[in-house]
């Protein structure tokens, strides 16, 4: 069976390439009102279109993907997917996708179910066609500074981000504690990490296994006050700041350059009514700066290994003794929920799933369909079917 991971169905290894299945992938169901997020287009390297349709066949949103590398790559889709509706996840080429023998349907997490494949305008259920890691709500974790400290302002960004104008996120507040090893920061697509603005951190708790896990696929966003108040070394090797320097502040409008990216698309210039932070430092070598305040880099993105990570200047963790209920609303707002969702998408390929080991010499039957002429096709060879 898949495993689920937060709110992801991951899928099985999906080992061969299709051929002849034109508007093909996988039909799921929603079971309440949701969003499909994400999912993870394993492809031959074809240009090609990912569709979402209803029953109806109604076009609900699609992704233009550019020729490429073959491999697997995670596509945005942030469609709104309504409870008891069925829905058809499709690869218009007909032969780009990837497949695998699969028969455990169907499977499901609390948000959707996926029933099948769907090819050749039907429901199939002895194989695995295409999409995996399909993600629904984006879990967040927001880490903040314990029971002994101001947590005024992570509980208004966990609020903020759970009254999601842009996305379905589920953010939880967090002690450092309760996510110091790989393994917990796991149930997490994405996390959001600063400094309330009073002395003290403790970003070294964490931080060895935020930058393994980042690393390894995951996604985080700094916030205002996080290069004051950080002190781990491992937290510099993933934020595309310098956090390690002295910080700066000012107040100053935030002014998105002009670089088309997710992050800062749709955001217009706007003014926090208290301070931006930015590091003296500078952005990292090979980060990509998206929006300056008089010059100085505060919103900035870059890849970590497999995973992404983004700085905003803005003070959304800082306790509420600062001015900044004015970033919870408009453009302040659509920036870290377009930064969190970003990071959550992971890097264009996932982290490996172990294979299952099948044999080279291993035939499957594909029993005919009537219109469809099937052979006997063997494990590791390409899946085609002629009309």
């Amino acid at each position: 069976m898949p495993t689920l991971q937060a709110s992801v169905i991951i899928g099985p290894t999906l080992t061969d390439n299709i051929g002849g299945w034109a508007n093909s992938g996988l039909q799921i169901t929603a079971l309440q009102n949701t969003r499909l997020y994400s999912v993870v287009f394993n492809n031959q390297g074809f240009a090609d279109t990912v569709e979402l349709r209803d029953s109806t066949n109604a076009l609900i949103t699609s992704v233009a993907i550019p020729a490429s590398v073959p491999g697997a790559r995670t596509v945005i889709l942030n469609a709104p997917l309504e409870s008891g509706t069925t829905y058809r996840l499709i690869s218009v080429n007909s032969s780009n996708g990837r497949w695998t023998p699969y028969s455990s349907w169907p499977t499901a997490n609390a948000a959707i179910r996926v029933d099948g494949t769907w090819g050749a305008g039907s429901l199939q259920t002895s194989y695995w066609f295409t999409f995996t890691h399909l993600t629904t709500d984006i879990k967040v974790a927001v880490i903040g500074e314990g029971s002994a400290q101001n947590n005024t302002g992570y509980q208004a960004t966990v609020d903020q981000l759970n009254d999601d104008t842009h996305f379905d996120f589920t953010a939880t507040l967090v002690a450092p504690a309760d996510v110091d090893t790989v393994g917990e920061l796991s149930a997490y697509n994405a996390v959001v990490i600063g400094d309330n603005g009073s002395p003290g951190s403790s970003d070294t708790i964490y931080a060895a296994a935020l930058k393994t896990w980042v690393q390894a696929g995951g996604g985080v966003v700094m916030t205002g006050w996080g290069v004051y108040g950080s002190e781990a070394t491992e937290i510099n090797d993933i934020i595309p700041v310098n956090t390690q320097a002295a910080y700066g502040y000012i107040v100053s409008s935030l002014v998105p350059n002009g670089t088309a990216h997710p992050v800062t698309a749709g955001v217009s210039s706007f003014t926090p009514n208290d301070f931006t932070e930015y590091s003296t430092g500078g952005a990292d070598s090979g980060s990509t700066t998206l929006a300056t305040s008089s010059g100085n880099a505060t919103v900035v993105v870059a890849s970590s290994g497999s995973g992404k990570s983004a700085y905003l200047g803005p003070l959304y963790s800082a306790h509420t003794g600062y001015s900044n209920a004015d970033l919870r609303s408009g453009n302040a707002d659509r920036l870290i929920e377009q930064a969190v969702a970003w990071v959550a998408g992971g890097a264009s390929a996932p982290p490996a799933i172990p294979e299952i080991a099948i044999a080279n010499s291993l035939a499957v039957d594909i029993p005919d369909t009537g219109s469809q002429a099937f052979g006997t096709t063997e494990v590791g060879l390409d899946l085609f079917q002629t009309f």
